[in-house]
């Protein structure tokens, strides 16, 4: 389905360009931002669910230590983290 679509965004395009037509270059870029758009979208929410889900083990992994220096570069490391989502 998204390659069909993605396809007739392209031939509109080439039609446009042919033929010299505004509206079918407009409608070829609406179809080709309507399926581009969405597939950043779900990457982002993608790397921001892999993100949260290491946050856990992290912890754990800072509990194991000993000494307190390791435990505060792994909290850091932890906040720094969660200021890039």
């Amino acid at each position: 389905m998204l390659g069909s679509l993605f396809i007739a965004g392209i031939v509109l395009f080439v039609v446009a360009g042919a033929l010299q037509r505004v509206d079918c270059a407009v409608l070829g870029a609406i179809i080709e931002t309507g399926i581009i758009f969405p597939i950043g979208q779900v990457a982002k929410l993608r790397r921001e669910n892999i993100s949260l889900e290491s946050l856990p083990e992290l912890i754990a992994f800072a509990d194991s230590f000993d000494d307190d220096d390791s435990k505060q570069m792994v909290f850091l490391l932890v906040l720094k983290l969660i200021e890039r989502l």
